[in-house]
């Protein structure tokens, strides 16, 4: 399952449209919408990078199955790992 956002789609949508469209810098975006200016031009980078789609919910947490948990465990106790 994957984390969810503390902010919606479309209101990262309309901070990147607001700096990019109607010419707000992000200082003034974060003020008005009590964000940090950094988290503003991180959003613009990433839509200027991927477009919309950058902000859509992706599974970030992995699972594994039962079979590969033990053979990683058994690796690990018969010393051919280290923990990290």
């Amino acid at each position: 399952m994957g984390r969810k956002s503390k902010y919606t789609i479309d209101f990262k949508l309309s901070v990147v449209d607001r700096y990019l469209n109607k010419g707000e810098g992000s200082v003034t975006i974060g003020k008005d919408l009590n964000l940090n200016p950094n988290t503003v031009m991180k959003w613009v980078k990433q839509f200027q990078k991927s477009d919309a789609e950058v902000f859509l919910e992706k599974p970030r947490n992995q699972s594994y199955s039962k079979e590969f948990k033990i053979q990683v465990i058994e690796e690990y106790l018969a010393g051919g790992c280290s923990y990290p």
